[in-house]
């Protein structure tokens, strides 16, 4: 609780101290010691400030939010640590995209003066905010050298995981239909009768749904020349939706009327609940395989990291 009393009082404060503020001792205390190497409540605030400015998170939620910003920087300082071993470091590619990240950001803004001042208001100088930028992509460049190896993934386990996930392969029944509406909000009673008796006369004399729409349709698929795509009734005009997903694959419905106005309904196309076959959904199903594979082998090279690492939290 003292913990979260004192990141609180530093994220709703302007970072404007000064070396003979008392608050100073507070913004510097250690919280965490990684190795040689320490993160200050300072640091922690930093980092809590820069979310902030993208989500607003209740009070009660800013104690976790911040241990787990804590945890996120005990991460980077230990890949840090591996890209001074390893000896990996920014080439000139990389040192331009640290500026064009910086550009994007005061692009964010009114104008540098404001990215500049948004800056000191979260504790950062610019050049603080440029080594930051370096950091994060020295780390994410350290973590694809030292996890650069694709991880094999066997046919048969693409043909299992589709197994135990069919649900998420599942497609919803559902029917294309073409729509024709002549609004009684738009049209006098009497023309509005006039243009039904026109409409019948033409669909007597072959004339297709379809040259319909354009000339005589005030629904709103109009400009889609009355298509529409429904997956249960309720998707459609009450209380005309049990008509219309009786209609069969190719036919057309009689007259129907509503609070709104005259319809016309055909389908045009009837796609039955199905779960997707294996062969059509498989360059989907590696993606995502590959993708946690990744982050398990991430996690456990972490977890690996810490193991071999002096790492002291000092929150309570």
């Amino acid at each position: 609780m003292k913990f979260l009393c004192l990141l609180s009082a530093l994220c709703l404060c302007v970072a404007t101290s000064q070396a003979d503020d008392p608050a100073e001792s507070v913004v510097n205390k250690i919280v965490a010691v990684v190795n040689d190497d320490v993160i200050t409540l300072s640091d922690l605030r930093r980092e809590v400030a820069l979310f902030l400015q993208q989500k607003q998170v209740s009070a009660e939620e800013l104690d976790a939010l911040a241990r787990e910003i804590l945890e996120q920087l005990i991460d980077l300082r230990l890949v840090l640590t591996v890209a001074a071993e390893e000896e990996i470091s920014l080439s000139s590619a990389d040192e331009l995209e640290v500026q064009a990240l910086l550009a994007q950001d005061v692009a964010d803004h009114n104008n540098r003066a404001q990215f500049i001042e948004d800056l000191h208001r979260m504790g950062y100088t610019e050049s603080d905010y440029v080594a930051r930028l370096r950091a994060n992509i020295l780390s994410q460049k350290t973590t694809a050298r030292m996890l650069f190896q694709d991880p094999f993934i066997q046919p048969r386990d693409l043909r299992e995981y589709y197994e135990q996930n069919r649900h998420l392969y599942q497609v919803d029944a559902k029917i294309k239909v073409r729509h024709l509406m002549l609004s009684e909000k738009v049209w006098e009673a009497e023309e509005l009768q006039r243009r039904l008796e026109e409409v019948k006369a033409e669909l007597a004399r072959g004339t297709s749904l379809a040259e319909l729409v354009d000339t005589y349709s005030d629904g709103p698929h109009k400009g889609d020349n009355g298509v529409w795509e429904l997956k249960t009734p309720e998707d459609f005009i009450p209380p005309l939706g049990e008509r219309v997903f009786e209609l069969s694959e190719g036919e057309r419905s009689e007259v129907l009327e509503s609070h709104l106005g005259y319809h016309l309904v055909e389908v045009i196309q009837r796609e039955v609940a199905q779960t997707l076959p294996f062969s059509e959904v498989q360059g989907q199903i590696e993606q995502r395989v590959r993708k946690d594979l990744w982050v398990k082998r991430l996690d456990q090279w972490r977890l690996r990291l810490r193991e071999r690492a002096y790492i002291q939290v000092f929150l309570d």
